[in-house]
């Protein structure tokens, strides 16, 4: 039944004259990790400056700075918590796109 339905309103959206699917999978990829790693850019630009905060207070390790970030509430991308890793890969881009 649901392939039945599918297949259907697949015909209806063609009948209309609807795309369906990217026209070239490649280019479609390509523009979905230009913006994941522009939202991830957006992301440590703003997170720079609180970690350069962190930094100022005397807290150089990324470990300490990740518990710092931690300890204000700041979630990181998904929600998570901070962990080492994650700091040096905003310090990395945040040097990027300095």
């Amino acid at each position: 039944m649901i392939a039945a339905r599918t297949k259907a309103a697949l015909q209806a959206r063609k009948a209309r004259g609807d795309r369906l699917g990217a026209p070239d999978p490649t280019v479609g990829g390509a523009i979905g990790a230009a913006r994941v790693a522009a939202k991830a850019t957006s992301r440590a630009e703003a997170v720079m400056p609180i970690i350069d905060a962190v930094r100022a207070s005397s807290v150089t390790s990324l470990a300490g700075i990740a518990a710092a970030l931690n300890a204000r509430g700041l979630r990181a991308a998904r929600g998570g918590e901070w962990h080492p890793t994650a700091v040096a890969r905003v310090i990395a881009r945040g040097r990027l796109s300095a």
